[in-house]
């Protein structure tokens, strides 16, 4: 006992961790030493050599606070409604559609205002990247879609402000016939494509495209995270 309280007072934190586990192993020890008496007695009249109260509890005095098995038991119990409560969390946390709005709306996309193929920008096409840079998806969409010959490019900001205007079909329409997997837009087509699908209530083609999106792409974090969620 003394070298127990010795150790409970150690300034070594893990001496004093192993003297802690050591007394409430002594006290549960006790206790069920003491119920194993009062069985004997009953049952066969035994007689206990010492007698012990079940309800036997160790003060342990570690730094001049006093530790009874009434507070390691309240420990136990938080800790075990922190593991309900985040098992609670993850039956009923957000679906995979409510998530994917929130990740889908974060931020607004914004066109660099050059096209990556460095051609000349007609007046067209520049009114509607300033529309699309305003946020007034209605006229970007339009500008975009109007362009002649429609390319990769402007089929994706065409699918984007579709996007934003939460035109979901026209979005995945123009993602999977005008911007192909080939094309530098590769990487943001297939995370708002999977978007598109989910919202779109297409869960299952949109986790597909998701499963894609490989580590060090655009989104890929979210999308691990979009796949964890429940439908």
């Amino acid at each position: 006992m003394n070298d127990l309280k010795k150790n409970l007072n150690s300034s070594d934190p893990n001496i004093q961790d192993l003297a802690v586990q050591q007394g409430i192993k002594q006290v549960f020890d006790k206790k069920l030493r003491a119920e194993w008496a009062n069985d004997l007695q009953m049952q066969y009249g035994l007689q206990k050599e010492e007698p012990m109260a079940t309800e036997a509890i160790i003060e342990m005095k570690p730094k001049g606070k006093v530790i009874s098995m009434r507070k390691w038991m309240a420990i136990a119990a938080s800790l075990l409604i922190l593991v309900f409560a985040y098992q609670w969390f993850m039956a009923s946390g957000p679906s995979i559609q409510e998530q994917a709005n929130i990740y889908a709306f974060a931020d607004q996309p914004i066109h660099p205002g050059a096209v990556k193929g460095g051609e000349t920008l007609s007046e067209n096409y520049t009114q509607a990247l300033v529309a699309f840079n305003e946020g007034n998806w209605k006229s970007a969409f339009d500008g975009f879609k109007s362009q002649v010959p429609m390319t990769a490019e402007t089929a994706y900001y065409a699918a984007l402000s579709a996007f934003q205007l939460k035109n979901y079909p026209e979005a995945i329409n123009l993602l999977t016939n005008n911007v192909p997997e080939e094309s530098v837009y590769n990487q943001e087509r297939k995370w708002y494509l999977a978007t598109a699908l989910i919202l779109n209530d297409q869960v299952a083609e949109g986790k597909e495209i998701l499963s894609q999106i490989k580590t060090g792409e655009w989104k890929y974090a979210e999308a691990q995270l979009l796949l964890k969620s429940k439908d």
